[in-house]
Parts: C-alpha cells; sequence; structure tokens
C-alpha cells in the first residue's frame, strides 16, 4: 500500500494537470491569452504559501486525498458526489469535520441496519430469562432507533406464547409500549416463580391442558366419586359413570346395580 506521501503526490499531480488542462479550455474559449496554471505542492514541507493559508490548503488535501481514495458501489458514489461539491464550491470540511461527516455516513447506519435486523428475527429462547430477553430487546430497539408503536407488535411476536397468552387472557393493558412491556415483565417472572417454586413443574401451566393424577381433566369440573380409579381413557361425549362405565350420567343417579 502506498505511503501517505506518495498518495499526495499522485493526487497533485492529477489535480494539476486538470486545472491545465481546463485554464486552457477556458482560455480558448474567450479568445485570451494562454492562462498560467496554479502552482500545485506536492509534499507540505514544499508549501511557499501565505502563512495563514497553510492550514486551508493541507486540510484540502487531506479532504481530497480521503475521498479519492474511498472504494466501493456505495462509498465510491458519496465520494464522487462530495468531490464534486467541494470542488464546485470551493468549501472544503476540516479535518474533524470529515471524520465525523464519514462516520456520520456509515458506521451508524450500518449499526442500525444490523439492530433492525436482529430485532425482526429475535425471539425469547424456552430457557431465557424474561429480564435478560427484556434488556436484550430494549437495546436493540434503542439501536435500531425503532418506533413505540412497532417495537409494541414485534415484542408480542418475539414473547414466549405462553407469556403472550397470559397477558391476553388477563386482559392486562396493551395500549402503548411501555405497558406491554411490563405486562410481559409481571407475567414472565409470575411463571418463572412458579416454576422454582413448584417440585414437579407442569408441561404447560396456566391452562386446562393437562391432566390431574385424579384421571379428571383439571379445571374441568366434573364431579367424580372419591376414591374411584380410571382406567380407561373417556371415548365417549360427555361426562362418565364409574359404575357402569357409561356417559351422560354419574354414579350416584346409575341404575345399574
Amino acid at each position: 500500500m502506498a505511503n501517505w506521501d506518495d498518495i499526495i503526490l499522485q493526487l497533485a499531480n492529477g489535480q494539476q494537470a486538470l486545472h491545465n488542462t481546463l485554464q486552457q479550455y477556458i482560455a480558448t474559449q474567450a479568445g485570451g491569452g494562454a492562462a498560467h496554471p496554479k502552482k500545485i505542492v506536492p509534499v507540505p514541507e514544499l508549501y511557499d504559501g501565505l502563512p495563514q493559508k497553510f492550514h486551508e490548503w493541507w486540510s484540502k488535501t487531506k479532504a481530497a486525498a480521503v475521498f479519492s481514495r474511498l472504494e466501493g458501489p456505495r462509498a465510491g458514489r458519496y465520494a464522487q458526489v462530495r468531490l464534486n461539491e467541494c470542488m464546485t464550491a470551493n468549501a472544503w470540511p476540516s479535518w474533524a469535520e470529515l471524520q465525523t461527516e464519514i462516520e456520520g455516513f456509515f458506521l451508524p447506519r450500518n449499526n442500525k441496519e444490523w439492530a433492525r435486523s436482529q430485532l425482526l428475527h429475535l425471539h425469547q429462547g424456552p430457557h431465557q430469562r424474561i429480564n435478560d430477553f427484556i434488556a436484550h430487546f430494549q437495546a436493540l430497539k434503542l439501536q435500531s432507533e425503532c418506533p413505540d408503536e412497532y417495537a409494541k407488535d414485534l415484542l408480542e411476536r418475539a414473547i414466549s406464547c405462553k407469556i403472550l397468552e397470559q397477558v391476553y387472557m388477563q386482559g392486562l393493558d396493551r395500549t402503548t409500549w411501555v405497558r406491554l412491556m411490563q405486562a410481559v415483565r409481571t407475567v414472565g417472572r409470575a411463571q418463572e416463580l412458579f416454576l422454582i417454586n413448584t417440585p414437579t413443574p407442569s408441561r404447560y401451566f396456566g391452562t386446562n391442558n393437562y391432566t390431574s393424577s385424579s384421571g379428571t381433566p383439571s379445571g374441568s369440573g366434573a364431579p367424580m366419586d372419591i376414591g374411584a380409579a380410571n382406567t380407561r381413557p373417556q371415548c365417549g361425549k360427555g361426562i362418565q359413570c364409574y359404575n357402569c362405565q357409561g356417559f351422560g350420567h354419574i354414579s350416584c343417579e346409575c341404575s345399574q346395580p
């Protein structure tokens, strides 16, 4: 890779050739005499102009050198446009302004796009604690500058189905991003505490889709005989009699002996 002096020298030679060509063209069109080309300084040590103009010249040289070295589809187009703007207006950014401009054009945009992509594909893991997940979600939301309304929809998609189901079933407030986040955190923490304090956690708590030890579906409210054991799966409709194994009545109403 060429060093800094070689880059500046190449740039200076190119600028001088371009300037001479333009001056000759202008002189020809105007019918005047030959234009005197401006002096191009190849390296800072050879600068012999006014001392108060040195910093302006040096900033212009560094900006032109940086713009001319940017490559790639996006960076190249950006450099070409900015270089043309600076040459046309004869206004060049300082070194600090140039660094801020380039970082502002490339780095934050890339970080924002990356965070937005991560947020779109984020889902709570089966063993991920709710506080850890919400902290991760909030960090990506802040980095991607995601609006609250959009973040609210993304959170409902990303959260565990068990948590979201309980938020809906309990009728918790979901009108705003903050309220939804609070509801999700409350339900998630409650479910975690339930699992921690349960010796044998159920497969899916909070719903009526698991079977109790007595054989009656939990929450069904079906009357049963104490001490009776259900040894056969239900295959009919309605309640089952433990006396005759029929359906539609219970043992105390059974007509069989």
